[in-house]
């Protein structure tokens, strides 16, 4: 029989296994989110980059940047990420409200 100490040093790292997993899953799934939002805009979907414009102009660093040239490459990727996020989460909403059915 096992010692509670190994149960719950197991029970630990299985649970921070788990979640290791989720943000890794997750971390993924945005990742591959800026791919389709970059393919989207380079494709001349005028929605998408509507949106990216709008969040780029909400930020005021990223027009200081644009009017002083600086670089502005992690800027762009934040709202690139924080575009791709809103996706993942209305996608999750959709799937929970039903209009979505797992395949």
């Amino acid at each position: 029989m096992e010692s509670l100490q190994a149960q719950w040093e197991r029970k630990t790292f299985n649970d921070y296994d788990r979640r290791c997993c989720a943000e890794d899953a997750y971390n993924e799934a945005v990742e591959r989110e800026i791919e389709c939002i970059e393919e989207d805009i380079s494709n001349g979907d005028t929605e998408e980059l509507w949106k990216f414009s709008e969040k780029a102009f909400e930020d005021d660093d990223f027009v200081k940047a644009i009017a002083l040239g600086n670089d502005f490459e992690e800027m762009r990727i934040s709202i690139l990420k924080s575009l791709a996020e809103e996706r993942i989460e209305q996608r999750r909403k959709d799937y929970e409200n039903g209009y979505i059915l797992n395949d």
